[in-house]
């Protein structure tokens, strides 16, 4: 065995280690958004519900009361569950629910592909405990199924651009098929999507077809979208709510302030209950985002850079031309997956600084999933005594 290198006991150790902790962590996900389940709906919520009761789809998708905001597959989503299990609050609340439960799952396996079983298992655990997403995550509303696409997408996207096969193209085209009538955020990823089936390794005429048809399909759900669902739900009333809560940078100099303190709470997503712990995820994130850049020139480097930068960079795009806001964690979820690829890539560039045997290592990654251990059970605990409002 070479110098340095890590045998296989000792590898088989960490992977019966690492299932365990992925246990873990699904089981904390569902145990601290288990008291979310029952509560009453509040304004926006009771909305939502409403309208999916409604006798009709179509009265569902144009609800008289207020605009239909949410989008149609995540509606139909909630009458089939009523007329499934009836009831209320527990029967609605189990689609958002499902949503953010698979959302730590596809969290997981998102950091396995990134970084490995470890430092990925890090990624699953803050989606799981994080108080904003457990919060976010038992409201009647589509924000566990734009983050659920979003880590969805980020997936699919990683794994054509590693292996550019007709199957993972398949797999991806129809993910945005599904995804964009399920969560309008998936635009944001539509520019990313673009980029790697035109860079992937295929033959010339194989990257023209498979990019002209994805262009096309997608580009016919989204029109059908916006004619059907999204132009009849606009108003003024709604881009003026938006103004009022400071959704969009305020002409001149101050632009930059806007989107810097956006980012700040931005990564509160992480974990709220800690000012210090936020802060320590910001300086990860921008120490991974320099260290992409100065690795640009390679191709992990550059694809990872893609993959957490270019759907941040659509956000910012079409929030500085008003049509989609950025003030709260609720609009700001769809980012969380590529601020954590920031953080995490960071965080393992910094441990990378050491020169590390074979057995070092080992430790090394023992006692880390032992910190994930900890970290997510005593998160748990604090989600599950005293939840965020």
């Amino acid at each position: 065995m070479a110098a340095g290198a890590i045998s296989q006991n000792d590898s088989a150790f960490v992977q019966r280690w690492t299932k365990a902790i992925w246990s873990l962590i699904i089981l904390s996900a569902v145990v601290v958004r288990l008291p979310e389940i029952g509560r009453p709906f509040w304004l926006d919520e009771a909305w939502v519900v409403n309208s999916a009761l409604t006798p009709s789809l179509r009265d569902s998708f144009r609800y008289d009361t207020w605009l239909q905001t949410s989008p149609p597959m995540f509606l139909i989503a909630l009458r089939i569950a009523h007329k499934v299990f009836g009831g209320l609050e527990i029967p609605f609340r189990t689609i958002p629910f499902a949503f953010s439960a698979a959302a730590v799952l596809l969290a997981l396996l998102l950091g396995k592909r990134l970084f490995g079983p470890v430092a990925g298992s890090f990624l699953g655990a803050v989606t799981a405990v994080s108080p904003i997403l457990v919060s976010l995550s038992g409201q009647v509303k589509q924000y566990s199924s734009d983050l659920c696409c979003a880590l969805l997408l980020m997936i699919l996207i990683w794994d054509y651009f590693q292996d550019p096969t007709r199957g993972n193209y398949t797999r991806l085209l129809i993910a945005f098929l599904v995804c964009l009538p399920l969560a309008y955020t998936t635009v944001m990823f539509l520019p990313l999507a673009g980029i790697v089936l035109l860079a992937a390794t295929t033959n010339h005429r194989t990257t023209i077809v498979r990019t002209a048809l994805f262009t096309l399909l997608t580009s016919g759900m989204f029109l059908a979208l916006e004619v059907l669902f999204i132009r009849p739900n606009q108003s003024p009333e709604l881009l003026a709510y938006w103004y009022s809560q400071s959704a969009f940078p305020p002409r001149g100099n101050w632009s930059y302030k806007f989107y810097r303190d956006g980012f700040r709470d931005a990564f509160y997503m992480f974990y709220s209950r800690s000012g210090f712990l936020s802060r320590l995820f910001g300086v990860l994130g921008v120490c991974g985002f320099v260290s992409l850049l100065c690795s640009v020139r390679n191709a992990r480097p550059r694809l990872l850079l893609a993959l957490a930068f270019l759907p941040i960079l659509t956000v910012l795009a079409l929030n500085r031309l008003l049509l989609y806001p950025f003030y709260a964690e609720k609009q700001d979820i769809i980012i969380f997956p590529c601020l954590a690829v920031l953080v995490l890539y960071g965080a393992t560039k910094i441990a990378g600084l050491l020169t590390l045997s074979g057995r070092v290592e080992i430790i090394l990654q023992t006692v880390l999933i032992g910190v994930c251990v900890a970290l997510t059970m005593t998160a748990s605990w604090f989600d599950f005594r005293n939840p965020l409002d």
